[in-house]
């Protein structure tokens, strides 16, 4: 990440030089670098938050569903719960993005999933 950071300004220093020239040639550069890393962000976070919907969270809730007919030991039982805790507190935080400026990062099909129990 620190590469990417290192390639990123000198790239904005290589292209605010050659857009000395022109007046706001480096708030330009900027602007541009900017706006392409909030759509880079945007499309990153809205594939992942789609593909949990769609894929990732009927297949949890069908196992843990099946897991609850079958006998478990108390450690898978633990398992489960911590697996649990970790996607219902990613879904709380899906759902209070949502309802924030960042609305559009994240798809409204997130308001609809239910909190594992």
């Amino acid at each position: 990440m620190f590469y990417l950071l290192l390639v990123l300004l000198v790239g904005l220093l290589v292209l605010g030089v050659v857009l000395d020239n022109t007046p706001g040639g480096l708030l330009i550069a900027i602007s541009g670098m900017c706006l392409f890393f909030v759509i880079l962000i945007w499309s990153v976070t809205y594939v992942g938050v789609k593909s949990f919907i769609n894929a990732k969270y009927p297949a949890i809730v069908e196992t843990i569903e099946n897991s609850r007919t079958e006998e478990m030991s108390e450690i898978e039982r633990a398992a489960l719960t911590n697996e649990m805790l970790e996607i219902n507190s990613q879904i709380a935080s899906w759902q209070y993005w949502n309802n924030t400026i960042l609305d559009p990062f994240y798809p409204d099909e997130v308001m609809e999933l239910k909190l594992l129990k």
